[in-house]
Protein backbone atom coordinates (compact mmCIF):
# COMPACT_ATOMS: atom_id res chain seq x y z
CA UNK A 1 0.00 0.00 0.00
CA UNK A 2 1.57 3.26 -1.10
CA UNK A 3 1.22 6.71 0.42
CA UNK A 4 1.52 8.05 3.94
CA UNK A 5 0.33 5.88 6.84
CA UNK A 6 -3.03 6.58 8.47
CA UNK A 7 -1.51 6.61 11.94
CA UNK A 8 1.43 8.93 12.49
CA UNK A 9 3.18 10.77 15.29
CA UNK A 10 3.87 13.81 13.07
CA UNK A 11 0.58 14.71 11.38
CA UNK A 12 1.84 17.98 9.92
CA UNK A 13 4.38 16.41 7.55
CA UNK A 14 4.22 14.75 4.18
CA UNK A 15 0.88 14.43 2.46
CA UNK A 16 -1.12 14.22 5.69
CA UNK A 17 -2.46 17.76 5.30
CA UNK A 18 -4.57 16.65 2.35
CA UNK A 19 -5.93 13.42 3.81
CA UNK A 20 -8.62 12.34 6.21
CA UNK A 21 -6.77 10.33 8.80
CA UNK A 22 -6.22 9.40 12.39
CA UNK A 23 -3.16 11.00 13.96
CA UNK A 24 -1.27 10.92 17.22
CA UNK A 25 0.88 13.93 18.12
CA UNK A 26 3.16 11.86 20.32
CA UNK A 27 2.06 13.73 23.45
CA UNK A 28 -0.88 11.53 24.32
CA UNK A 29 -3.42 13.32 22.12
CA UNK A 30 -5.33 11.71 19.27
CA UNK A 31 -6.82 13.69 16.39
CA UNK A 32 -9.27 12.56 13.72
CA UNK A 33 -9.24 14.56 10.50
CA UNK A 34 -6.57 17.02 11.63
CA UNK A 35 -5.29 18.94 8.60
CA UNK A 36 -2.23 20.74 9.96
CA UNK A 37 -0.20 21.45 13.07
CA UNK A 38 -2.21 24.58 13.85
CA UNK A 39 -5.25 22.40 14.49
CA UNK A 40 -7.56 24.68 12.55
CA UNK A 41 -9.61 21.85 11.08
CA UNK A 42 -9.70 19.30 13.88
CA UNK A 43 -12.93 17.33 13.79
CA UNK A 44 -12.37 15.41 16.99
CA UNK A 45 -9.58 15.51 19.57
CA UNK A 46 -8.96 13.35 22.58
CA UNK A 47 -6.06 13.40 25.00
CA UNK A 48 -4.16 15.19 27.69
CA UNK A 49 -2.50 17.89 25.60
CA UNK A 50 -5.90 19.11 24.36
CA UNK A 51 -9.11 19.07 26.36
CA UNK A 52 -11.62 16.65 24.85
CA UNK A 53 -13.59 18.48 22.20
CA UNK A 54 -15.45 18.19 18.94
CA UNK A 55 -14.87 21.07 16.56
CA UNK A 56 -12.01 23.36 15.67
CA UNK A 57 -9.24 25.16 17.50
CA UNK A 58 -9.33 27.89 14.83
CA UNK A 59 -11.96 30.45 13.83
CA UNK A 60 -13.81 28.03 11.60
CA UNK A 61 -17.52 27.18 11.99
CA UNK A 62 -18.81 23.81 13.09
CA UNK A 63 -21.70 22.74 10.86
CA UNK A 64 -24.20 19.89 11.30
CA UNK A 65 -26.15 18.56 8.31
CA UNK A 66 -28.88 15.99 7.76
CA UNK A 67 -30.01 14.82 4.32
CA UNK A 68 -27.36 17.09 2.89
CA UNK A 69 -29.00 20.20 4.37
CA UNK A 70 -27.41 22.40 7.02
CA UNK A 71 -29.42 22.26 10.25
CA UNK A 72 -27.18 23.80 12.90
CA UNK A 73 -24.07 25.98 12.82
CA UNK A 74 -21.73 27.17 15.54
CA UNK A 75 -19.87 30.14 14.10
CA UNK A 76 -16.19 30.85 14.65
CA UNK A 77 -17.16 33.58 17.11
CA UNK A 78 -19.28 31.20 19.21
CA UNK A 79 -22.80 32.15 18.06
CA UNK A 80 -25.05 29.15 17.49
CA UNK A 81 -27.63 29.16 14.70
CA UNK A 82 -30.54 26.80 14.06
CA UNK A 83 -32.11 27.27 10.64
CA UNK A 84 -29.62 30.02 9.77
CA UNK A 85 -26.02 29.95 8.55
CA UNK A 86 -25.33 33.43 9.91
CA UNK A 87 -26.18 33.42 13.65
CA UNK A 88 -26.18 36.91 15.15
CA UNK A 89 -26.64 36.00 18.81
CA UNK A 90 -25.49 33.35 21.28
CA UNK A 91 -28.53 31.36 20.16
CA UNK A 92 -30.20 32.42 16.90
CA UNK A 93 -33.25 30.34 15.89
CA UNK A 94 -34.76 30.85 12.46
CA UNK A 95 -37.25 28.01 12.72
CA UNK A 96 -40.24 26.87 14.73
CA UNK A 97 -39.76 26.47 18.47
CA UNK A 98 -41.82 23.97 20.48
CA UNK A 99 -42.05 23.95 24.28
CA UNK A 100 -43.81 20.86 25.62
CA UNK A 101 -43.27 21.20 29.38
CA UNK A 102 -46.73 22.74 29.82
CA UNK A 103 -48.65 22.99 33.08
CA UNK A 104 -51.82 20.92 32.96
CA UNK A 105 -53.81 20.41 29.76
CA UNK A 106 -53.93 24.01 28.54
CA UNK A 107 -53.48 24.48 24.80
CA UNK A 108 -51.70 27.81 25.26
CA UNK A 109 -49.50 29.20 27.99
CA UNK A 110 -47.22 32.19 28.43
CA UNK A 111 -43.53 31.66 29.12
CA UNK A 112 -41.29 33.77 31.31
CA UNK A 113 -37.58 33.92 32.03
CA UNK A 114 -36.52 33.69 35.65
CA UNK A 115 -34.09 36.61 35.92
CA UNK A 116 -32.34 34.97 38.87
CA UNK A 117 -31.70 31.54 37.34
CA UNK A 118 -32.22 32.16 33.61
CA UNK A 119 -34.70 29.26 33.46
CA UNK A 120 -37.57 29.40 30.95
CA UNK A 121 -40.84 28.16 32.41
CA UNK A 122 -44.61 28.60 32.03
CA UNK A 123 -46.06 31.65 33.73
CA UNK A 124 -47.99 30.42 36.77
CA UNK A 125 -50.89 32.24 38.48
CA UNK A 126 -51.79 29.54 40.98
CA UNK A 127 -51.77 30.27 44.71
CA UNK A 128 -49.40 27.32 45.04
CA UNK A 129 -46.55 29.36 43.56
CA UNK A 130 -47.08 32.62 45.48
CA UNK A 131 -46.37 34.12 48.88
CA UNK A 132 -46.74 37.54 50.57
CA UNK A 133 -50.19 37.94 48.97
CA UNK A 134 -51.87 41.30 49.61
CA UNK A 135 -54.53 43.39 47.88
CA UNK A 136 -53.08 45.60 45.16
CA UNK A 137 -54.54 49.07 45.61
CA UNK A 138 -53.04 51.19 42.83
CA UNK A 139 -55.41 51.95 40.00
CA UNK A 140 -56.81 54.84 38.00
CA UNK A 141 -54.62 57.56 39.50
CA UNK A 142 -51.47 55.58 38.71
CA UNK A 143 -52.75 54.60 35.29
CA UNK A 144 -53.30 58.25 34.37
CA UNK A 145 -49.60 58.98 35.03
CA UNK A 146 -48.40 56.53 32.40
CA UNK A 147 -47.42 57.94 29.02
CA UNK A 148 -48.13 55.69 26.03
CA UNK A 149 -45.74 56.37 23.16
CA UNK A 150 -45.14 55.21 19.62
CA UNK A 151 -41.57 54.41 18.62
CA UNK A 152 -39.23 52.39 16.43
CA UNK A 153 -36.78 49.87 17.88
CA UNK A 154 -33.18 50.64 16.93
CA UNK A 155 -32.53 47.05 15.88
CA UNK A 156 -35.21 46.56 13.22
CA UNK A 157 -36.77 50.05 12.89
CA UNK A 158 -40.27 48.54 12.90
CA UNK A 159 -43.11 50.73 14.21
CA UNK A 160 -44.21 49.89 17.73
CA UNK A 161 -45.99 51.33 20.74
CA UNK A 162 -45.89 50.96 24.50
CA UNK A 163 -44.30 52.56 27.55
CA UNK A 164 -40.78 53.73 28.41
CA UNK A 165 -39.23 51.67 31.21
CA UNK A 166 -37.32 54.61 32.66
CA UNK A 167 -40.49 56.70 32.90
CA UNK A 168 -42.40 53.93 34.66
CA UNK A 169 -39.48 53.39 37.03
CA UNK A 170 -39.48 57.13 37.85
CA UNK A 171 -43.09 56.73 39.08
CA UNK A 172 -41.81 54.30 41.72
CA UNK A 173 -43.49 51.29 40.14
CA UNK A 174 -40.85 48.54 40.43
CA UNK A 175 -43.55 45.88 40.09
CA UNK A 176 -43.79 46.87 36.42
CA UNK A 177 -40.06 46.99 35.70
CA UNK A 178 -37.32 44.46 34.99
CA UNK A 179 -33.73 45.57 35.55
CA UNK A 180 -30.47 44.58 33.89
CA UNK A 181 -27.19 43.52 35.52
CA UNK A 182 -26.38 47.16 36.30
CA UNK A 183 -29.78 47.64 37.97
CA UNK A 184 -30.99 49.87 35.13
CA UNK A 185 -34.58 49.62 33.80
CA UNK A 186 -34.61 47.42 30.70
CA UNK A 187 -38.13 46.08 30.14
CA UNK A 188 -41.77 46.09 31.26
CA UNK A 189 -43.67 42.86 31.95
CA UNK A 190 -46.91 44.13 30.40
CA UNK A 191 -48.91 41.21 31.82
CA UNK A 192 -48.42 42.70 35.29
CA UNK A 193 -50.30 45.83 34.23
CA UNK A 194 -53.52 43.77 34.28
CA UNK A 195 -53.85 44.39 38.03
CA UNK A 196 -53.66 48.13 37.41
CA UNK A 197 -56.28 47.93 34.63
CA UNK A 198 -58.68 45.90 36.79
CA UNK A 199 -58.53 48.38 39.66
CA UNK A 200 -58.92 51.35 37.29
CA UNK A 201 -62.01 49.77 35.72
CA UNK A 202 -63.46 49.07 39.17
CA UNK A 203 -62.93 52.67 40.21
CA UNK A 204 -64.56 53.96 37.02
CA UNK A 205 -67.49 51.61 37.63
CA UNK A 206 -67.91 52.94 41.16
CA UNK A 207 -67.84 56.53 39.91
CA UNK A 208 -70.34 55.66 37.18
CA UNK A 209 -72.68 53.98 39.68
CA UNK A 210 -72.46 57.02 41.97
CA UNK A 211 -73.27 59.41 39.12
CA UNK A 212 -76.14 57.20 37.99
CA UNK A 213 -77.58 57.22 41.52
CA UNK A 214 -77.34 61.03 41.70
CA UNK A 215 -79.00 61.31 38.29
CA UNK A 216 -81.87 59.07 39.39
CA UNK A 217 -82.39 61.21 42.51
CA UNK A 218 -82.51 64.36 40.35
CA UNK A 219 -84.99 62.72 37.98
CA UNK A 220 -87.14 61.65 40.91
CA UNK A 221 -87.07 65.17 42.39
CA UNK A 222 -88.14 66.65 39.03
CA UNK A 223 -90.76 64.00 38.52
CA UNK A 224 -89.11 62.71 35.37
Amino acid sequence: MSGAPIFTASPSTGTHASQIRFANDGAGSMFVGRANSSGNTDVFSLGTAYINFVGSTGALPLVFLTSGVERLRIGGGGNCGIGTNDPQRGLHIHAGFRYTNRLGNSTQTALHINTSTGDIAPTASSLRYKRNIEDYTKGLETLMQLRPVSFNFLEDDLPNCGLIAEEVDALNLPEFIRYDEEDLPISIPYDNLAALYVNAIKQLKQENDSLREELNLIKAHLGL
